[in-house]
């Protein structure tokens, strides 16, 4: 579903954000689309969209997707870098070395 969501979006115009767009998907990809309606509108889908927005506001996250690392009661922000997996691995390997707590990379 993520994978057609994306496609959705950069390939093909559609809203991610809408209802329908994830119906659509959900009856592409050959889902039980009377299950799949029920839990998209239910108050449980709808609350976890709501923590998820709250924890976004909570992270001060600087775009989506980002990146954020919680190791133990500290939280890191980690750029993304889309040419370079590399380069993010090592900033998350110094935010977890015992000399670099605390420092934000963001």
């Amino acid at each position: 579903m993520i994978d057609g969501l994306q496609r959705a979006y950069y390939l093909r115009a559609l809203n991610p954000s809408d209802t329908s767009t994830h119906i659509q998907l959900a009856e592409e990809l050959g889902l039980d689309l009377d299950a799949f309606h029920d839990d998209i509108i239910s108050s449980e889908t709808e609350q976890e969209l709501q923590n998820q927005i709250q924890l976004y506001k909570e992270l001060s996250a600087n775009g989506f997707p980002s990146l954020t690392l919680q190791n133990n009661n500290t939280l890191t922000q980690i750029p993304v870098d889309y040419k370079n997996a590399s380069a993010m691995l090592d900033l998350i390997k110094q935010a977890l070395s015992p000399s670099s707590q605390g420092q934000n990379y963001g």
